[in-house]
């Protein structure tokens, strides 16, 4: 259990997409996703800006993963706000939480952001993106 003590001084906003902060270990998760687990999604490219860093530190990612609900053809790939790429390329996701192969990059800093590419094969119904890191 965390006391309040190491609560304080740490602020969490969240909107609609998962966001945690353990701060006993300063351990930063961001987790957005696309589909409502039903439908599938359109064949297409789709843009998100996601996972603003709002702590007032830079962060130092750790993993980069993407899940969809099938073994299909979908890609997701990550830039920083600035278009710096976070990854490699393009991973393909899979059912079992694909991890991408981070670039020279693996800091996000203050203020800065997730731009997030998916490109969607049809048939996934849902796909979730997660950056992982420490502060």
């Amino acid at each position: 259990a965390m006391t309040a003590a190491e609560l304080s001084g740490d602020a969490i906003t969240s909107g609609s997409n998962a966001v945690t902060l353990a701060t006993k270990y300063k351990t930063i998760t961001c987790q957005p996703g696309l589909g409502d687990g039903l439908n599938a999604i359109t064949s297409g490219t789709y843009r998100m800006s996601e996972c603003l860093n709002d702590f007032g530190a830079a962060w130092t990612i750790t993993a980069i993963k993407c899940y969809t609900d099938n073994n299909g053809t979908s890609t997701m790939n990550v830039s920083n706000g600035s278009g710096t790429g976070l990854l490699t390329g393009a991973v393909t996701c899979s059912n079992s939480w694909a991890a991408g192969t981070q670039s020279g990059t693996t800091t996000l800093a203050s203020a800065d952001y997730a731009k997030f590419t998916f490109v969607a094969d049809g048939a996934s119904k849902q796909a979730t993106f997660v950056i992982t890191g420490t502060r």
